[in-house]
């Protein structure tokens, strides 16, 4: 089969085309035949080696298409079954077949059939790891004001929408740039202001605390963060973008402002339990067939892997990027 691979850790030149074996899914997993993978952050990060393993490796968390065959203990899905999996710390997605567990596999037409796969990849893992993340782990509810860092990026902007239909009352972002806020607008922001000096710029507009930070950026902006949570507040470490060093926050810090700060990696919740995301998952995709949650899309063919990286790297694509992979 053809798959993209990092062939070492590098710039986009990396990303190579090969000829791999078929692979064969193991007990409780499927394989399927990928008509569309994401494209998303943690790919890049792969490529240039900051989630260690060794190459050769095939990157790509998030697949749609059909499956191809089931491993043992597998009831619930069918050979030929449209599917869409969630985030899989195993990768493998920018192939034309790849292997996912089925517990993380979600059928599309048992729940509705009128979602096509590329939306279907560019919209349901980001809205249940938003659902994860703002019901299980931020409480967000009735009421809540929610301030989200890197708000025009494809997981801000699902999680700007998750957070309006949990009942927030207000939903405010930071991005790096006007052109940025320009493209968060469609998300549905009360207020989008410049991550550089956003403490004044709430403050200006009347905003003196917020009940959720939902950092996917990490470093100087989490560290500014803590600052603007009201007592309670929660910040959810979600990701670390900048890739600037860690903020370090002593407990007694947080015992003395009644704050918290709490961390959520989708992947690891699925490693260790599977089936949790399955309800989320099912929410995710009526969600997008009813219009609650959108997110546009770029598709390219799975030959211009490296192109995608690049567009994603410099910001010069709006949304999602979705690979198409012909079989």
């Amino acid at each position: 089969m053809r798959a993209i691979t990092i062939s070492r850790f590098g710039e986009v030149d990396v990303l190579e085309t090969a000829d791999l074996p078929v692979p064969d899914p193991g007990p409780g997993q499927v394989s399927i035949d990928v008509s569309h993978a994401a494209v998303g952050l943690a790919d890049i990060l792969m490529r240039r080696g900051e989630f260690g393993g060794a190459p050769p490796i095939v990157p790509g968390l998030e697949v749609a298409g059909t499956v191809r065959e089931v491993g043992a203990g597998v009831h619930h899905l069918r050979v030929g079954q449209p599917v869409v999996t969630l985030s899989r710390p195993t990768a493998g997605g920018y192939a034309e077949v790849s292997v996912a567990d089925a517990a993380i596999t979600i059928p599309l037409d048992a729940v509705d059939p009128r979602l096509d796969a590329a939306e279907a990849v560019a919209v349901v893992p980001n809205t249940t790891t938003a659902l994860l993340s703002l019901e299980l782990v931020g409480n967000v509810g009735p009421g809540s004001q929610v301030l989200i860092h890197g708000a025009a990026g494809a997981l801000s902007g699902i999680t700007a929408q998750v957070a309006r239909h949990l009942g927030a009352a207000q939903v405010l972002g930071t991005v790096r740039s006007s052109r940025r806020a320009a493209e968060a607008e469609r998300y549905g922001y009360d207020l989008v202001v410049s991550s550089n000096g956003f403490r004044s710029a709430l403050s200006d507009a009347g905003i003196d605390s917020v009940d959720i930070v939902v950092d996917p950026v990490g470093g100087r902006l989490r560290a500014e963060s803590l600052e603007v949570l009201a007592p309670l507040g929660r910040l959810l470490a979600v990701g670390n973008a900048s890739g600037e060093d860690d903020v370090r926050v002593g407990a007694n810090e947080l015992w003395l402002a009644n704050r918290a700060v709490l961390g959520f990696n989708v992947g690891g919740l699925l490693m260790q339990d599977p089936t949790a995301a399955e309800a989320g998952a099912r929410r995710a995709i009526e969600w997008a067939v009813a219009g609650t949650v959108s997110m546009p899309h770029t598709t390219l063919p799975l030959a211009q892997a490296a192109e995608a990286h690049r567009l994603l790297e410099s910001g010069d694509c709006e949304g999602r990027i979705v690979l198409t992979v012909p079989n």
